[in-house]
């Protein structure tokens, strides 16, 4: 008789007593040790986790004795497939552009493939980076082609000169019409002042869509805000979302407006694109 025929393969775990009942956000890293729950919900999102034959989507779909649960492998960032970004304007110091969902803007631990830094080294312009996006946001970015530009760049993003507004989809009806968060968060292992502006525009039944205005940049600001007063961004699972799913790729937030003054003429520029988010 030919054991391994039978055995689980290396991406599938069968769920026992002790893990019927559960959530599958809450199975999967008892099942799979190194998968953190965070990663979990990712990957539910991703679409990459079967029970048996059907793709589960739910991070609160109940999982019983017998369950063959299968982690489909994620792709590595060097095989996703290129997206070219939409240039809004450029000149010989600088180009404003929106940025994808999937592109990151640097690059990362699996290499500059697919980036927006690579895209522009391949056409034979490379690029300072000024201010960044995360990899699964969509939007609008300004980057420098000369050392002169991202100097006077980043002078204007400490002054605070640089005005970027979003929008975002966030879970639960957020209920004062305005707000200013004004939370420290920790930046590069300091505690630093962080502050976001935040407007409703629409409310539903479960979600609500809010303007953001940007008055620092701090890492994931606007994600850890939202997350802060009990409104993750639909999709973000990293940081608490789950209860509205998110079908349309990233994360239900879009960089939508950009305004600032040209390093070389100081003319005031200013761009605008649509969220895309509904």
């Amino acid at each position: 008789m030919n054991l391994r025929r039978n055995r689980p393969r290396d991406d599938t775990r069968i769920v026992n007593a002790h893990g019927a009942g559960l959530r599958l956000d809450q199975t999967i890293p008892k099942l799979f040790a190194a998968v953190s729950r965070g990663a979990a919900r990712q990957a539910i999102a991703d679409g990459r986790v079967f029970v048996g034959d059907r793709r589960i989507r739910r991070n609160a779909y109940i999982v019983g004795v017998g369950d063959e649960i299968r982690l489909a492998p994620d792709r590595p960032a060097s095989v996703r497939p290129a997206i070219d970004p939409e240039i809004l304007f450029q000149d010989d110091a600088i180009a404003v552009v929106v940025k994808p969902t999937q592109m990151a803007v640097e690059p990362t631990r699996a290499g500059d493939r697919g980036t927006l830094v690579r895209w522009f080294k391949d056409r034979g312009e490379p690029i300072g980076v000024v201010h960044r996006l995360d990899e699964g946001v969509r939007g609008v970015l300004v980057v420098a082609k000369k050392p002169f530009a991202l100097k006077r760049l980043n002078d204007m993003l400490r002054a605070r000169s640089i005005t970027r507004r979003y929008e975002a989809i966030v879970e639960g009806v957020v209920d004062a019409d305005e707000q200013t968060i004004d939370t420290p968060l920790l930046h590069r292992g300091k505690m630093r002042d962080a502050r976001t502006h935040v407007r409703v525009t629409n409310r539903r039944a479960n979600t609500t869509t809010v303007g953001v205005e940007l008055e620092t940049g701090r890492t994931h600001q606007i994600r850890r805000h939202l997350a802060g007063i009990g409104h993750p961004i639909v999709g973000d699972v990293k940081y608490g979302a789950g209860s509205v799913p998110w079908r349309r790729g990233g994360i239900a937030l879009s960089a939508v407006e950009i305004a600032f003054s040209h390093p070389r003429t100081g003319e005031v520029l200013r761009f605008r694109i649509s969220a895309q988010l509904d």
